[in-house]
């Protein structure tokens, strides 16, 4: 790992400003993810899919039913395909539950439109929007049985995919609660590549209250949930100032920050944690202390 890439990470993670997602060193990291993919599968942006890693084949055929495209161009974004997982790569996640959207789910619902909706919201904020780009190649949608339930997951082993549900309807709240799921995925992601480059936590003997789960976690969990609400928390300020949402949409937006704010204040004690790490305990703090308390 070259010094000065270190160092640059390093500086990321103990000056948060306005904005925490890490702009300056996020395709810096992505490479580093890419790096390994060519190293171990033979895959590069060009061939990437969910299921040549889980396989793994760097020829597997791969079903992508979608490509988005944003409001603010005509090609393609070059980030985020939606891909249907089939097969032995489903089969895990299917006998854990999961249930994916058939393709003929997904242009039967206009999944895709409600996607598109949030990508709009996302390129409010232009630099959160191209970390997500880069952060972000394959998706795969889930259906969580419920409009008013929200889902997703991402996984370390798969550095540039996530997993995430879209509700049926086209209610208010839709376009915002598929942005911040996309936020949420794309940060674990990119938190995972920051691992990789300076350690944040010593050991996980511990186990910490998250009041995000409402149960305890470990260190890592913590440090995840909080940098990803942290995010979220500053997406959806900048939010605040953008005048095509609606009255609705911005009382749900200060509602979620204000939800947000007491789990980041439920957590403050956790800067202090032994299983963190000199940068470790800067970051945590960095991010408490940016988080604040919203009481009105």
């Amino acid at each position: 790992m070259r010094p000065d890439f270190v160092a640059r990470v390093e500086d990321a993670l103990c000056h948060l400003g306005r904005y925490p997602w890490m702009p300056g060193v996020a395709e810096e990291l992505a490479e580093l993810g890419w790096s390994s993919l060519r190293d171990d599968f033979g895959i590069c942006s060009s061939n990437y899919g969910t299921g040549r890693i889980l396989e793994p084949s760097a020829n597997r055929p791969l079903e992508i039913v979608a490509q988005l495209q944003s409001a603010t161009g005509t090609e393609p974004l070059n980030f985020l395909h939606v891909e249907i997982l089939d097969g032995e790569a489903a089969r895990d996640y299917k006998e854990s539950g999961v249930r994916f959207y058939t393709a003929e789910e997904i242009f039967e619902l206009d999944l895709c439109g409600r996607l598109e909706e949030a990508i709009n919201l996302l390129e409010v904020v232009p630099s959160l929007c191209e970390v997500v780009a880069t952060m972000v190649k394959s998706m795969h949608l889930i259906d969580a049985g419920h409009d008013d339930y929200d889902v997703s997951f991402s996984e370390p082993r798969l550095p540039f995919s996530i997993f995430l549900s879209v509700p049926h309807s086209n209610n208010f709240n839709v376009a915002l609660r598929v942005a911040e799921g996309l936020i949420h995925e794309a940060m674990h992601l990119q938190l995972s590549l920051v691992e990789r480059v300076v350690a944040l936590i010593r050991s996980e003997k511990h186990y910490y209250f998250s009041p995000w789960r409402d149960e305890f976690r470990s260190s890592r969990g913590v440090l995840h949930a909080l940098y990803v609400f942290r995010v979220i928390d500053s997406f959806f300020g900048e939010l605040l100032g953008y005048r095509s949402l609606s009255l609705k949409q911005n009382a749900y937006v200060q509602d979620r920050r204000r939800q947000i704010h007491k789990q980041i204040n439920e957590v403050r004690d956790f800067s202090t944690s032994p299983e963190l790490t000199k940068v470790g305990k800067t970051f945590v703090s960095k991010l408490i202390l940016a988080g604040g308390v919203i009481t009105t």
